[in-house]
């Protein structure tokens, strides 16, 4: 397992392009989950700065590079230039963690929030159509979203 604190991303060209800091970046190739970003909420942050944060992994995820060493020719993204993770991981997941003590309501309230702020970047879109009964159904599909999770610290 190779782990590091305090990682830049985005930062590889410009930071406008979509730069952040992960608090910690955990990689273990062939792992279920062989890469993983983490955010730690101190209790510092609004839920508006948390979901921006979402936001802008969802940026730096989606930017990519083409140079001579891309395989084929074609562009990647630019994450895969320093991490590793299977092929059909598209982007690799974040999680929050929350290490201030608050009453379940008030946790459930601030995760609430951030999930509403930062739908766009990990909701799926919505395609109806019908199921076998005839009546009106549909599916989401995550393509382009990143995977979030959230979670106490004591329950991590």
């Amino acid at each position: 397992m190779h782990w590091s604190r305090q990682s830049p991303g985005g930062a590889f060209a410009s930071s406008a392009q979509g730069s952040l800091r992960a608090d910690a970046v955990f990689a273990l190739p062939g792992a279920p989950v062989p890469l993983l970003f983490l955010e730690v909420d101190n209790g510092t942050e609004t839920r508006a700065e948390v979901a921006d944060k979402l936001h802008r992994y969802a940026t730096f995820f989606a930017r990519t590079e083409k140079n001579a060493f891309t395989v084929g020719g074609r562009e990647r993204p630019l994450w895969r230039t320093v991490w590793t993770a299977p092929d059909d991981v598209a982007h690799p997941p974040v999680a929050i963690v929350f290490t201030k003590q608050m009453g379940l309501e008030a946790m459930d309230a601030c995760m609430r929030g951030i999930a509403q702020l930062s739908s766009p970047v990990w909701q799926g879109d919505w395609g109806p159509g019908p199921n076998r009964d005839g009546e009106q159904d549909g599916f989401r599909t995550f393509e382009g979203r990143v995977p979030v999770v959230a979670c106490r610290l004591d329950r991590l």
